[in-house]
């Protein structure tokens, strides 16, 4: 029976630190912002209720957290506010000067983005808004949040 319990306690813990936010409260800069109460690294301080925007009707525009060092990364969750993006790349990179596209979405609606992709390591996960939805003056969201899986 105990080593059931173990068993599935270190599952258990493997399946949650494999849910970790890896961005929750780390380094944070972007291209803009709208202004003093709606700053970048609102967008990664586990609270929905805070945001970040961009400057309005100036695109391209990026969102980069910083992980503070090189990780596993598979998944990009995007909770946007009001002004999404309709065309936009999540781009990783380890040194914050290369960058790969992971995810090119041409199709976005806004609400909740999850986004999965082969895991690659990275330190650094950008986001870059191509085109604001229709009607949307820049780009905002409640949370960036990024996975290992």
């Amino acid at each position: 029976m105990k080593l059931l319990l173990s068993a599935f306690l270190a599952a258990a813990a493997l399946a949650a630190a494999a849910q970790e936010n890896l961005a929750l409260g780390k380094s944070v800069k972007a291209s803009s912002v709208e202004n003093q109460r709606v700053k970048p690294e609102f967008a990664v301080d586990g609270n929905k209720k805070s945001r970040w925007s961009s400057r309005q009707r100036n695109s391209p525009q990026w969102f980069c957290v910083d992980l503070g060092s090189v990780k596993k990364v598979g998944k990009v969750v995007i909770l946007w506010e009001r002004y999404a993006a309709k065309d936009y790349k999540i781009q990783l990179s380890t040194d914050g000067k290369a960058w790969t596209d992971v995810v090119w979405k041409k199709d976005g609606k806004g609400g909740t983005d999850t986004l999965t992709f082969p895991q690659r390591e990275a330190r650094f996960v950008r986001f870059t808004g191509q085109f604001p939805v229709p009607n949307a003056y820049g780009y905002s969201f409640w949370e960036f949040q990024v996975f290992e899986q």
